[in-house]
């Protein structure tokens, strides 16, 4: 009898010991709050501000020899030509004396976080001397856009989108004005002339107001931002997209890009 209770004894303890091992080979519930911090995730924005009443300004800078403006020739065709008196440049890449980048968009990346009512203001683009003016532009989707034709003869207005769809009107009397619809992705596009093929312009489409393009002083100001940390994006047609960490203290942050071109 005792030897029967000391076999009952062994085996109900080998069955508790087993009964421990199988927990330990339990599976981890994965959504367990865990107090250890979550992994970066690539392409965050780093906002910890909001809308408000600050400003974030500065200016996007040409590090290297500035390539020389280079001449497009109109001379082919009369109606352009007659149009000039002065040479006619590319504006791929537009260099001031102190070295001040133009035709930079400079915006805040993931800005939709931020909120931010449609511009009431259009975006209007024209077509003077057989150039299109400005040569890139900035708008919100669902924002209004327009083009006009300032020349009073026949332009075309050929949007190369890829996730909006693709526009191609034409436009001949002086004046004229035309709403485009096609802004309703985010993305960056090239709208053309077939008729003059010098002529091009860039626009980029975002989802939020929080956003400039860089004059002829290099200059740009973007409005709407609360203090805070934010990521602003630059980017040229050309140069490529720089990334830079900002604060904006006190309604304020100044930062500068620095594109770099031939040593």
């Amino acid at each position: 009898m005792n030897t029967a209770r000391c076999i009952l004894s062994i085996v109900l303890a080998a069955a508790l010991i087993g009964g421990c091992d199988d927990k330990k080979n339990q599976p981890v519930n994965v959504n367990k709050p865990s107090s250890e911090p979550a992994a970066a995730t690539s392409g965050g924005s780093g906002i910890t501000g909001k809308a408000g009443d600050g400003v974030a300004s500065g200016k996007a800078v040409f590090v290297g020899v500035a390539p020389k403006p280079a001449a497009i020739d109109v001379s082919g065709n009369a109606q352009c030509a007659a149009l000039h008196n002065t040479p006619v440049y590319d504006e791929t890449i537009v260099v001031g004396a102190n070295n001040e980048l133009k035709n930079v968009v400079v915006y805040v990346k993931d800005g939709a976080k931020l909120g931010g009512a449609i511009p009431a203001v259009p975006v209007m683009l024209d077509q003077v001397g057989c150039v299109y003016t400005p040569h890139v532009v900035s708008v919100m989707v669902g924002q209004e856009f327009k083009v006009r034709n300032s020349d009073g003869f026949l332009h075309n207005v050929h949007g190369l989108c890829k996730d909006n769809p693709e526009f191609n009107f034409p436009q001949q009397q002086k004046g004229q004005v035309t709403k485009i619809e096609a802004n309703q992705a985010v993305e960056t596009y090239k709208i053309k002339c077939d008729v003059h093929g010098w002529m091009s312009t860039w626009v980029v489409v975002l989802d939020h107001p929080y956003s400039a393009v860089t004059d002829e002083n290099g200059a740009f100001t973007i409005k709407g931002l609360g203090d805070g940390k934010y990521t602003l994006v630059a980017w040229h047609q050309k140069l490529g997209t720089k990334e830079a960490e900002v604060e904006v203290k006190g309604g304020k942050a100044v930062v500068d890009f620095k594109f770099e071109g031939k040593k």
